[in-house]
């Protein structure tokens, strides 16, 4: 029948096994691998032959301080991200920045004079332009001591 014997005399039933009377190759048998079959997926199985539970690549920034931050993302590389750029955008301002796309804060020009001992101070000016300084003397014209480019009254006399 064509069976062969082991070393022990046992048949070995591996290559050839007899069925109604005819000698056959056994049956392959085929375990169930299950899976996922496609090669596109991250958690694609070679060995799979029942296809279940593929789960896809979602491409995107995953820098969380990146302005594109994507909370779903499961594939990136820093050329996904886009960063922000901090500054100020508004181009009147002394601060502008042309690359800005976050508002940090602008600075703006206030013009006045910037001297505490002149009588036009502006406490808010950060150029300073035309102070204008008291004059002292009197500036009763009755006065015998009047004097017309006083600006402010330092005592007369009558």
């Amino acid at each position: 029948m064509g069976i062969t014997l082991d070393t022990k005399g046992q048949a070995d039933f591996l290559q050839f096994y007899v069925c109604a009377g005819a000698l056959t190759a056994p049956p392959v048998v085929v375990s169930t691998i299950t899976g996922c079959m496609d090669k596109n997926a991250r958690n694609y199985n070679r060995n799979a032959n029942v296809n279940s539970g593929c789960v896809f690549w979602i491409p995107g920034c995953m820098d969380k301080n990146a302005r594109n931050f994507n909370s779903k993302a499961t594939q990136s590389n820093l050329d996904d991200c886009t960063y922000w750029v901090i500054g100020c955008m508004d181009k009147k301002a002394n601060n502008y920045n042309s690359k800005a796309t976050k508002d940090s804060g602008c600075t703006y020009t206030v013009t006045g004079c910037m001297d505490k001992k002149a009588r036009n101070f502006n406490a808010k000016a950060n150029k300073n332009v035309g102070c204008i300084y008291w004059i002292d003397g009197c500036t009763d014209k009755k006065a015998s001591n009047f004097n017309a480019k006083a600006t402010r009254n330092s005592g007369c006399v009558y």
